[in-house]
């Protein structure tokens, strides 16, 4: 995941408290490598910057290896000596996605194409199935999907 999507997914409403946390503590891009390379883990975060026993040190260098030492140092003072969630933002992602499907519909459709074509092609396109499209293009859009003051109507 790229600091740029998971940004894009911030206003979602199953954005994940822990990647606000990850996000305050450790800036955007240090968050994003570690969803990206640790999503729905738990890591036990070392006491001390480098490690104070042999597993800590094992720790901290895969710690430093994803974030880089300045981002590992700022998750050893927030977090040091406990075990940190890395969320995988899996239901945030999901949510976007169903938000970009019904978005794609509403353009094919108001371009003239039938909306079974229109179902076909957002299948092959996100790789689901017709009726996953279907039940999709069902629903509401989330929140975050709809325009200006729009959103106080839901």
């Amino acid at each position: 995941m790229t600091p740029a999507e998971l940004q894009s997914l911030r206003n979602l409403p199953t954005f994940p408290a822990a990647a606000a946390s990850l996000i305050a503590a450790v800036g955007i891009e240090a968050a994003a490598a570690l969803i990206t390379e640790w999503p729905g883990q738990r890591f036990p975060v070392p006491a001390r910057p480098g490690g104070g026993t042999r597993q800590g040190a094992v720790n901290w260098a895969c710690l430093v290896e994803v974030t880089g030492e300045a981002a590992a140092t700022v998750i050893v003072r927030h977090w040091g000596g406990l075990v940190l969630y890395v969320p995988s933002c899996s239901m945030a992602m999901c949510l976007r996605r169903h938000d970009d499907v019904r978005q794609m519909f509403d353009k094919l459709t108001r371009t003239g194409m039938s909306s079974r074509q229109a179902v076909f092609d957002i299948g092959l396109k996100f790789q689901l199935s017709y009726r996953a499209v279907e039940k999709i293009i069902g629903r509401p859009d989330s929140p975050a999907a709809l325009p200006g003051q729009l959103n106080l109507f839901i």
